[in-house]
């Protein structure tokens, strides 16, 4: 090394490699959670026959994709139940207002954590081979 390449080394990350799409369903879920909580007060009835059946089964479809694809298992039964819940073909008849309002806040609450908590599974270190020492020769040189 010379005295002007001295001080110019590139250094290693400590951390490791970038990990890529830590939280992939943040924007989905957050896009869900957003659209339920925006129904909790009085809109339009067109929010609730239009945007909100033919956007929220989607976004639930999606995070179901995303639940298959990395293996959380756990979250793919509650996921498919909003879809089904807020199905613009055929919808549940909730007696009164403060019902389908708890539908909603549940269903928020739902795309909040699955945002959170659908991610993939981090691989395991892997292990430096071990060492192999070398095996000596048996006596005659064969």
């Amino acid at each position: 090394m010379t005295a002007a390449t001295a001080g110019t080394e590139t250094k290693k990350p400590v951390g490791g490699p970038r990990e890529k799409h830590r939280f992939p369903a943040l924007w989905p879920g957050t896009l869900g959670m957003l659209l339920l909580f925006l129904a909790v007060p009085k809109m339009p009835s067109e929010y609730y026959d239009y945007v909100l059946p033919f956007s929220v089964v989607p976004l639930s479809a999606v995070m179901v994709l995303l639940a298959l694809g990395y293996r959380r298992w756990g979250w793919v039964l509650p996921f498919l139940v909003v879809a089904s819940f807020f199905n613009p073909i055929r919808r549940p008849g909730l007696a009164s207002v403060s019902q389908w309002q708890m539908a909603d806040v549940a269903g928020a609450l739902l795309f909040l954590l699955g945002s959170y908590f659908i991610y993939p599974k981090r691989k395991a270190p892997e292990k430096a081979p071990a060492a192999q020492t070398p095996r000596a020769e048996p006596p005659g040189g064969l």
